[in-house]
């Protein structure tokens, strides 16, 4: 009987952590000098690349800093960018060129401060393609 009920303790235990949720607070440290004031997305696989979903936008914390909040995220790893509401008005290098993708592993509650360097629309493209 013991055994057993160590048994279905453990299942029950295995469950709850495969199902556990937790937490993201991201934080936005720093934005260059251009469109401080526009409206600010977080986008990523786990919302299919929506870069103006209402559900991922920033809103400004008592001290001026973007923040984003969610709750219940499922423990995963989540490749993740920042974007002013369209995939030309993504995050970028200083200098303009594109940048890989952000990771991020979630594995408990979690804060991530991030810096945006430049956003793609403020450099001239020649022809290029600045899809995603």
């Amino acid at each position: 009987m013991r055994k057993m009920l160590s048994l279905t303790v453990f299942c029950i235990l295995g469950f709850m952590a495969v199902k556990a949720q937790y937490s993201i607070k991201v934080v936005i440290d720093a934005l260059p000098p251009k469109h401080p004031d526009d409206a600010m997305y977080f986008m990523g696989d786990f919302n299919g690349w929506n870069p103006n979903d209402p559900n991922t936008q920033f809103t400004r914390d008592v001290s001026g800093k973007y923040t984003f909040v969610s709750t219940n995220i499922p423990a995963n790893a989540y490749e993740v960018k920042i974007t002013r509401g369209s995939k030309t008005t993504v995050e970028c290098a200083g200098d303009g060129k594109e940048i890989p993708n952000r990771r991020i592993v979630i594995t408990g509650d979690t804060t991530i401060h991030v810096t945006v360097a430049g956003w793609l629309d403020d450099f001239a493209r020649s022809g290029a393609n600045p899809g995603l």
